[in-house]
């Protein structure tokens, strides 16, 4: 079946990904469809109910109000048609933010008082605290925070690590080129106030984040299919993208093909001459991670 103005977005396990990545091209006037391999919106942050109605979530699912990179604004504010992007998006939270406020759902974030409160080693039990004042701006409350803690890092700790960072906050940026090329006071003056603030979603991602984003994208005439996998990327001549063809036997086209996956999947799927390409070929030093949640439920 072929998709005219459609951009082909693949998501295996990688829901949001490939969920910003379709809602962010209907925005700008496109037609996605969006495969998901699974019969569950949400790839990591997906969610199921069991029999007794309760929820298991795939990990706990915290939002952070720092500041980072966003890739989609490149895509976006680029000729997207001409991209050929795997869709490494970086899902700083900033613009989880932004994505929040733009589907109207900011009231179901659950925000949580601005502290980071630390097991203490070798003290089973024991925590300690690290209070950022809201009165204060970046990185003046991170410093207070560390110098009104005192069950984590002892007075001279905290001389060595005032020392440390002392030539980045008065030297400025130049300084810290000329250490290692980090720039370090813009990286801390970017985390904002708020940086290390969290939030909580105030029910399942999959009702509360993925369902809206998915009603935003059909409303804009894009589609989502669930228990859609790719079996496999077939070629043209050229070696670019002819089709994706599903494990139910339906062949995919469209104008532009974009992948919301994870490595290991990614390099599942990728053609046989892909593979020798440097670009690709760079996949082989990276390896998946495993990941185990245990629920625990207290009575």
């Amino acid at each position: 079946m072929y998709y005219g103005n459609y951009l082909i977005l693949e998501s295996v396990s990688k829901g949001l990904a490939g969920l910003s990545t379709a809602k962010y091209l209907a925005d700008a006037g496109h037609q996605p469809l969006l495969l998901e391999a699974r019969d569950v919106l949400g790839g990591k942050v997906a969610a199921c109910k069991d029999d007794d109605g309760d929820w298991y979530e795939t990990g706990l699912h915290i939002f952070y109000d720092d500041c980072s990179f966003d890739v989609m604004n490149v895509l976006i504010s680029s000729d997207a048609l001409s991209l050929h992007s795997d869709d490494l998006v970086v899902w700083a939270c900033p613009n989880m933010q932004n994505l929040f406020g733009e589907l109207g759902i900011n009231d179901r974030l659950q925000w949580k008082e601005h502290s980071m409160i630390l097991a203490i080693p070798n003290k089973p039990g024991e925590f300690s605290r690290f209070d950022f004042p809201e009165v204060l701006p970046a990185p003046v409350n991170r410093i207070w925070a560390i110098l009104r803690n005192n069950e984590m890092l002892t007075w001279p700790e905290k001389v060595k690590f005032a020392i440390g960072l002392l030539p980045a906050i008065l030297g400025g940026q130049a300084n810290v080129e000329a250490q290692d090329g980090l720039a370090v006071k813009e990286w801390m003056i970017k985390q904002e106030q708020h940086g290390s603030k969290m939030t909580f979603l105030d029910c399942s991602p999959p009702e509360r984040l993925c369902v809206p984003i998915v009603n935003h994208i059909q409303s804009l005439g894009g589609e989502v299919r669930l228990s859609s996998q790719i079996q496999k990327i077939e070629l043209d001549s050229n070696g670019t993208v002819k089709s994706f063809l599903l494990t139910n036997g339906e062949v995919i086209e469209g104008d532009v093909y974009v992948f919301a996956t994870p490595m290991d999947i990614l390099k599942l799927l990728l053609p046989e001459n892909w593979k020798e390409m440097l670009y690709f070929k760079r996949l082989e030093k990276l390896v998946g991670v495993p990941v185990i949640n245990v629920h625990i439920w207290l009575v």
